[in-house]
């Protein structure tokens, strides 16, 4: 067991992370419904467009996930068991990731919001919660990571810059979120926060930061 948890190098992590990832990332596009309507083209290019849709909103949460997980393995100089089972538990919410996709395909048009509870607000907290529980392992692994010092010198600082843009970022999230979920609008609405804000967190956390110091030099 003991050579077996030295051999487990980032390298080894990195392929898994990759594997499954594209794997998931398959499942969605093989799990896309076929459209049942037989009213005519506009109304087929309707109900494609929606699959496509949440298609698309999946795969690009995913592939952001992805992003962050990956550049964060490549800051590693060697994982512990801890990290290890971070990584494993982060990499089992994503396997359910295409699972709560299929309720979107199915279900996304429902307009769901905190006055009624109904199915489509069911859908939405399914797949906002696997996609908050992923999110939340990847910041956990990250503190540990920063906690235990298991990566080089050369890289604190860009460790430092991650877990400041990563928390920002989801702080910002959280409250879209909440925000989105007090308007009647379909689900497929209220959730596109979620890729806008996963692929513009760097930027969005810049952004504030430069305003917060901007209003502390103001009072």
């Amino acid at each position: 067991m003991e050579i077996f948890e030295k051999s487990m190098d980032k390298e080894k992590l990195g392929g898994l992370i990759d594997a499954i990832y594209a794997i998931a990332m398959t499942l969605l596009v093989l799990e896309l419904p076929k459209p049942e309507s037989t009213a005519g083209i506009g109304e087929l290019i309707r109900e494609s467009s929606n699959f496509l849709i949440d298609y698309g909103l999946a795969f690009i949460i995913l592939f952001a996930f992805w992003y962050n997980q990956r550049r964060i393995n490549d800051l590693v100089v060697r994982h512990d068991r801890i990290t290890l089972w971070i990584n494993g538990l982060s990499l089992m919410m994503v396997c359910i990731l295409p699972f709560a996709t299929t309720l979107l395909y199915a279900f996304g048009q429902r307009t769901s919001w905190i006055g009624q509870f109904n199915l489509g607000a069911v859908v939405d907290i399914v797949f906002v919660t696997v996609c908050l529980s992923i999110d939340g392992l990847i910041h956990l692994n990250l503190a540990i990571i920063n906690h235990t010092q298991v990566y080089s010198q050369e890289h604190h600082q860009k460790v430092f810059q991650i877990m400041h843009s990563r928390r920002i970022a989801t702080i910002v999230l959280i409250l879209s979120l909440l925000l989105s979920f007090a308007l009647p609008v379909p689900n497929r609405v209220s959730l596109i926060v979620l890729p806008i804000l996963l692929i513009l967190e760097k930027e969005i956390a810049d952004k504030l930061s430069q305003m917060w110091r901007w209003f502390q030099k103001k009072r």
